[in-house]
């Protein structure tokens, strides 16, 4: 229990730390959106990592097929669910399990097709962090002071 718990403190800050970075004030370039996709993957590693957690706190299987699943299953389960495939090989045995699949598939799907969607949208024009809690601005283009990121930058 302690090594999952442990896992998924680490991943989650890990998260965090990398989508810190991929919203600081600057220009968008492909490695911010490399690092929203490195985001979306860990992700679904921090999920696989929160399902045996859940057959532990529940002394119940989380599988409805198998009661002894490998770390594999986990890790083929979360990202089946995040990427809303769905094959129905596995499916999670509890209502606790299911409910937190659900949240998996819908966070994953709305973090693609707003945050890295928007990414993508506006490469090359600036994220200003606006100040204030306002959180990250993309400004509009035409932007006066005309910062535009260089080649190398991309």
């Amino acid at each position: 229990v302690w090594r999952e718990i442990s896992t998924l403190a680490t991943l989650g800050i890990l998260c965090v730390v990398v989508l810190r970075l991929v919203l600081r004030r600057g220009p968008i370039t492909t490695n911010r959106i490399q690092g929203a996709i490195a985001v979306y993957l860990l992700l679904g590693l921090t999920y696989s990592y929160l399902y045996p957690l859940i057959a532990s706190l529940t002394r119940e299987p989380f599988f409805v097929q198998t009661a002894d699943p490998d770390s594999v299953d986990y890790v083929y389960f979360s990202y089946v669910t995040l990427t809303t495939v769905g094959y129905g090989d596995f499916t999670a045995a509890t209502s606790t399990g299911r409910m937190v699949a659900i949240s998996e598939a819908l966070g994953g799907q709305l973090y693609l097709v707003s945050a890295v969607s928007l990414l993508v949208a506006n490469i090359g024009r600036p994220i200003d962090r606006g100040g204030r809690g306002r959180g990250a601005v993309i400004e509009p283009e035409g932007d006066p002071k005309g910062d535009r990121p260089n080649d190398d930058d991309r």
